[in-house]
């Protein structure tokens, strides 16, 4: 999978920095060496902008997403409701296929959200790890910005409740079970 930060002299705005491909033959001091500041310093430019639309787009976000995980959760309940209690074979697998397919609705972005976080804390063992002592004071002072902006990891956060991880996706799963069985009490109780 291609990283989230990439190391690229015609980097648009919002690009990454660095790769996992450039960062699986790493060696320290490969990246970031002082005869690349000046390129150095225009991915401190890109870095910039990426992390002010990620604050930007959190709010939105952080709404949204919960919405549709609260959303998708009843729905798979729902969905498992009439599978076990109301489908004939072909139907059941059209609703389980249903069930698959909304489940996976909520997974590319839980995936980014997590390669994201990732990331953030491989880029900054990157700059850490480069040649960094034999630098000028300027290489220095921007790779200290660069570092402080990347130890902040870019966690989106659902609603304000839970982090948006694929953890959150298998949640959102065990939700529609707890649907489920609320719904099979709830019958249960109005049939006594």
């Amino acid at each position: 999978m291609p990283g989230i930060f990439r190391l690229t002299s015609s980097a648009p705005l919002a690009a990454p920095i660095c790769s996992r491909e450039d960062s699986k033959n790493f060696t320290p001091g490969e990246f970031l060496e002082p005869q690349t500041c000046c390129r150095f310093e225009l991915h401190i430019f890109d870095l910039l902008p990426t992390l002010k639309c990620c604050e930007l787009m959190r709010p939105v976000m952080s709404f949204t997403i919960f919405i549709q995980f609260l959303l998708t959760g009843i729905v798979l309940g729902l969905t498992l409701l009439y599978i076990l209690y109301f489908s004939g074979l072909l139907r059941g697998l059209s609703s389980a296929i249903f069930f698959g397919n909304v489940l996976f609705e909520t997974f590319p972005f839980c995936y980014l959200c997590d390669a994201l976080v990732d990331d953030c804390a491989e880029l900054a063992n990157l700059l850490a790890q480069s040649n960094w002592i034999d630098a000028g004071k300027k290489y220095k002072s921007t790779l200290k910005i660069c570092m402080q902006h990347v130890q902040k990891p870019i966690i989106f956060v659902a609603g304000g409740v839970f982090p948006i991880t694929l953890n959150s996706n298998i949640k959102v799963a065990k939700f529609a079970f707890s649907v489920m069985t609320i719904v099979q009490q709830n019958g249960s109780d109005s049939a006594a």
